[in-house]
């Protein structure tokens, strides 16, 4: 990726923790860039971040 090349083709997907094997599986081709998790006492949320298939 080019220095100089817009992030118009990065994406995010929000789910639970418990949701997050089913997407990778059906997103298996996706460019990882970062996963970031979050819990409280109730919820854990993960937020993938990734690049879209051009």
């Amino acid at each position: 990726m080019a220095v100089n090349e817009v992030a118009g083709n990065i994406e995010t997907h929000l789910c639970t923790y418990s949701l997050l094997k089913e997407w990778l599986v059906q997103n298996a081709d996706a460019e990882l860039i970062d996963i970031k998790y979050s819990a409280d006492e109730t919820e854990d949320m993960v937020l993938v971040i990734y690049r879209k298939e051009e």
